[in-house]
């Protein structure tokens, strides 16, 4: 899907950049192309829609990075059920009342024990050339299951700079293409285009 992506991306770019700088030389043109597709532009503008939070850089192994919803580690769990007996064996409510404020950690503890987990838990490192790949793939994705209309207008909503003509110019066909019927062909042209009619 990166592949596809980054070819339909250059190839669309080329031909926006080819309509709208007409006066351009072919290496201002290619450069400014270059620009627009680099892995730096297609990070940045992947950072700015978010795309890091919805991937995933190491394949899915839920022994090794995934805890379930109010997971206890089974030391706190043995602390719990040994205050749990204590409370079971008082008799008097308010020992029990005043038992349970002495166990329970105030809130800071709390908020502190919560931070340190979700920073060990949460984050992941991605590269920057996984986004923009990401960007591309997505581009891939959409230009192959939807069509070009939507893939451009993906990368319109990625922030690249499209012509909305873009698709006129694509779906029209090119009356220069196309040899005239008072057109005389001479040499090598004649036996090719003979070849080629026949």
């Amino acid at each position: 899907m990166e592949a596809l992506g980054d070819s339909f991306l250059k190839f669309i770019v080329s031909l926006h950049i080819f309509k709208k700088e007409t006066s351009w030389n072919e290496g201002r043109l290619s450069s400014l192309r270059s620009e627009i597709v680099s892995n730096t532009n297609l990070f940045n503008l992947g950072k700015k829609k978010l795309l890091q939070a919805k991937l995933t850089a190491v394949p899915f192994d839920p022994t090794a990075q995934w805890l379930p919803p109010c997971f206890r580690s089974l030391a706190a769990l043995e602390s719990g059920y040994e205050f749990v007996n204590e409370l079971i064996d008082e008799g008097d409510s308010k020992k029990k009342n005043q038992a349970l404020k002495a166990k329970t950690p105030a809130p800071v503890v709390v908020a502190e024990c919560y931070e340190m987990c979700s920073l060990n838990r949460t984050h992941q490192v991605i590269c920057d050339k996984s986004i923009a790949d990401c960007v591309e793939a997505l581009v891939g994705c959409y230009l192959l299951e939807a069509g070009m209309r939507p893939a451009i207008k993906l990368l319109k909503w990625f922030g690249i700079d499209i012509d909305d003509n873009l698709m006129n110019l694509l779906s029209s066909s090119s009356s220069s293409a196309f040899f005239s019927e008072n057109c005389v062909l001479i040499g090598p042209e004649a036996k090719i285009h003979s070849i080629w009619t026949a």
